[in-house]
């Protein structure tokens, strides 16, 4: 990563469940390790369980449509949305594989699964933020509340 945007990336990531949740050395860490990926519109990110370049996606502009296999539509995402949370766990039961397609032109941020493995693995305390199931974010989040 170009170092020159490490500060808009903190910027931007800062204010964004679950990284808010992070002390500054950590959102740091993570900020550190983005790539950047630009989609134009109708591109598209398929997701397979096993898959072995896994990403946590943070959209900094534009928007996204996730789509299952058959091609009702599973979600759709804007800007500070974050996906691929469910291919992030080895041990997720029960995923089908979904692509994600660029609904107009994207901005992507990609935080790597082993950065974000490794952080959690020496940080288990913030873990729960970034659980592959919704259910377990969601009562996070409500906990907080």
């Amino acid at each position: 990563m170009i170092q020159s945007l490490l500060p808009n990336i903190l910027e931007f990531i800062h204010n964004i469940d679950p990284f808010d949740k992070l002390p500054p050395e950590l959102q740091m860490k993570i900020a550190g390790s983005v790539s950047i990926s630009y989609l134009s519109r109708g591109e598209k990110i398929d997701f397979y369980p096993g898959d072995p370049k896994r990403y946590l996606y943070i959209i900094r502009t534009g928007v996204m449509e996730q789509r299952k296999p058959n091609g009702v539509l599973r979600a759709k995402l804007s800007s500070q949305d974050l996906f691929g949370f469910t291919f992030l766990d080895d041990h997720a039961d029960g995923e089908e594989s979904y692509s994600a397609i660029a609904a107009e032109s994207t901005l992507l941020y990609l935080i790597p699964h082993e950065a974000l493995q490794k952080l959690l693995e020496e940080h288990p305390e913030y873990a729960e933020h970034f659980a592959s199931q919704a259910q377990i974010r969601i009562q996070n989040a409500l906990n907080v509340v």
